[in-house]
């Protein structure tokens, strides 16, 4: 036999062989995952218990809270972050410290890629605080009623609440940064499930003026509460500096306590207005 052909032959079972243990390999990694965890693609750097959370950094991407039995800080494990360690996480004195990379991106596909991927996943059975400085953080399907946040240079804030009545909310927004209080759009439910969530008595129907001659009939709370968007917060003490922005556009709001720059804004409802007003 040809030497030549003894090689071809010797190639040939190498990369069988080859195939058959990188098969499995990767039927070995698959069957230790957990099935039942949609956020299979993210693994954990952090699994201590925490309730309140400072981050740092991240506001080129999308970081992400969901309420879960337990606690735990996921990285995105197909980004290069990942195997090279940059996102730091620990836990002391019941606090989640997250420290996220802020680099610098001038390629255009890069700079979409991290704006349209969650590259940091954040669970805990509760979140009492979060205090973000240049961060990007959205807090999803939460069920909690009150809230302590503060947001300084360029952060933004967005939670999608799966319940309709809230009873605290207190907003420190600095420097530029923009804080958002909606319902979830995945909680959509029947209008008796709204109106089990918030108990509203019927007022008289409120005019307002707007002008000198318009005049505009403005929607009872107990009709308002046919829609999936209806949120109900007891009270929200906010402090808005800078040039932040705080959105709380579709909330009645039992009382308000703001402290506003003249270059900051906030979103208020036509009920939220009035209450100012009184």
């Amino acid at each position: 036999m040809k030497k030549s052909l003894v090689i071809l032959l010797l190639t040939f079972a190498l990369l069988v062989m080859a195939m058959f243990i990188t098969n499995s390999v990767l039927k070995s990694e698959y069957d230790k995952l957990d099935k039942s965890d949609i956020y299979w693609t993210y693994e954990k750097i952090n699994e201590q218990p925490f309730k309140h959370l400072v981050i740092e950094g991240g506001n080129r991407t999308n970081i992400a809270f969901e309420p879960s039995k337990k606690s735990s800080v996921r990285v995105y494990k197909n980004w290069e972050g990942f195997d090279k360690k940059i996102v730091n996480a620990y836990v002391k004195n019941d606090t989640l410290y997250l420290k996220c990379p802020d680099p610098s991106l001038k390629n255009p596909a890069e700079k979409e890629w991290w704006s349209w991927n969650t590259l940091v996943r954040i669970f805990s059975p509760e979140l009492l605080s979060v205090n973000g400085i240049n961060t990007n953080i959205g807090l999803f399907k939460m069920k909690q009623k009150n809230y302590t946040i503060r947001m300084d240079g360029k952060s933004k804030l967005e939670v999608e609440s799966y319940i309709h009545q809230l009873d605290t909310i207190r907003i420190n927004a600095k420097d530029s940064s923009t804080v958002v209080f909606e319902i979830s759009p995945d909680s959509l439910g029947t209008d008796a499930n709204i109106k089990s969530q918030v108990k509203v008595k019927e007022p008289a129907m409120r005019q307002i003026t707007i002008g000198k001659n318009g005049v505009l009939n403005v929607q009872s709370a107990a009709e308002l509460i046919h829609s999936w968007e209806f949120l109900d917060i007891g009270s929200v003490d906010a402090n808005v500096q800078g040039i932040s922005l705080v959105d709380l556009g579709h909330a009645q709001i039992g009382s308000i306590h703001l402290n506003i720059a003249d270059t900051s804004g906030i979103i208020l409802s036509g009920q939220g207005l009035r209450n100012l007003q009184n």
